[in-house]
């Protein structure tokens, strides 16, 4: 009866062990399954910062902004000092002396030894270390450092796809904006041609005003006048604001050259501008 007990007790044990084994068997699968995906998730992430690496250094040639400094340089190691630092200026002397020199100099030779005693010394005696006191009759306290809290890598690598994915919003905003001009950005290039043509033509009309006053007052003849009401102010107007199309209408990447309706603009600051004129010159009675 006792040896069948016994018996019972030792299956009993050998399949609760066989458990074990096969619990700590497939624990063990786990762990290295999500080790594995852990890793290409890393590799994926390493990748995917690469590119937007690359795409960022694009951007900052194509805007004609300096390139980021995205990893900060290493320091130079030196093999003289320790753990990479430089040697120290009182020991360069000695470093040149050997190095000149043989590797191993001699010594001088020092003073005679004393005889020592064979009574041997007390040992000395080590003060324990004394504990920081909150008040002069309270009992020492000992402040302990709490311990770092674990790090949990799915949370990790979340929060780094969700700065990745932030990261690429940023850079399509940016594309974006790089691609529309700086001058009315939000514009058409048909409505920003005509807003510019407009507005050069009512700053070539403030001209025509102030030449018809200056010809009012005796200070320019008539052929003058109307030559530079016809002709000079329409042209000059139009150039400005062809050019300045050119140079603000362009966008830093994408389009290189800007839709300018060089036709359009020539017909309306030449149409307009004759009309203008000939509302000056009856207005101020030139």
């Amino acid at each position: 009866m006792t040896t069948m007990q016994g018996f019972d007790e030792y299956a009993t044990l050998a399949r609760h062990l066989h458990q074990l084994h096969r619990t700590g068997e497939r624990t063990t699968a786990q762990v290295a399954a999500r080790r594995d995906a852990t890793g290409g998730t890393i590799d994926q992430l390493g990748q995917r910062l690469g590119m937007q690496e690359q795409r960022l250094v694009e951007l900052a040639k194509l805007i004609g902004e300096p390139v980021p400094q995205l990893s900060a340089p290493q320091p130079p190691l030196t093999v003289a000092g320790h753990l990479g630092s430089p040697v120290p200026p009182a020991y360069q002397g000695a470093e040149q002396e050997l190095a000149g020199g043989s590797a191993y100099p001699e010594l001088p030779a020092g003073p005679d030894r004393v005889a020592l005693t064979s009574t041997p010394a007390p040992a000395p005696t080590v003060p324990g270390p004394r504990l920081p006191t909150a008040g002069g009759d309270e009992p020492p306290t000992q402040h302990l450092s709490a311990p770092a809290a674990p790090v949990n890598p799915d949370v990790e690598l979340d929060l780094a796809h969700r700065a990745a994915a932030a990261a690429d919003e940023t850079a399509a905003q940016v594309e974006e904006l790089a691609q529309q001009p700086a001058l009315l950005p939000g514009s058409s290039p048909f409505s920003r041609a005509i807003v510019v043509y407009v507005g050069f033509i009512a700053a070539g009309n403030l001209a025509q005003a102030l030449l018809a006053l200056v010809a009012k007052a005796g200070a320019v003849d008539g052929f003058t006048l109307y030559a530079w009401m016809l002709a000079g102010l329409p042209a000059l107007t139009f150039f400005a604001a062809y050019f300045a199309l050119g140079s603000w209408g362009r966008a830093r990447i994408g389009v290189s050259r800007p839709a300018r309706y060089a036709r359009l603009g020539f017909a309306m600051c030449f149409v307009i501008m004759s009309i203008t004129s000939c509302f000056w010159t009856i207005l101020l009675d030139v």
